[in-house]
């Protein structure tokens, strides 16, 4: 049984941040033309990312290790 503990709204904060942090990625991989890696990532933080980013046909994600790269496809 896994058990969850969500002080002060702390996973739906952390998830913004993270949709936030993937679209600033994207906007500067398209920017700079290659790609932009963002490390030590959980595995359920790399998924949002990857989900946040799916609908924009500009930008590919690839998870490598606990790292994630974001780039202009």
């Amino acid at each position: 049984m896994r058990v969850y503990v969500n002080v002060g709204d702390y996973r739906e904060k952390r998830e913004e941040a993270l949709m936030l942090m993937a679209q600033h990625a994207a906007e500067r991989a398209l920017a700079m033309g290659r790609p932009v890696e963002l490390a030590n990532l959980s595995a359920s933080e790399r998924r949002v990312v990857h989900l946040t980013l799916s609908g924009d046909e500009r930008i590919e994600t690839e998870s490598m290790g606990e790292a994630l790269l974001a780039y202009s496809s």
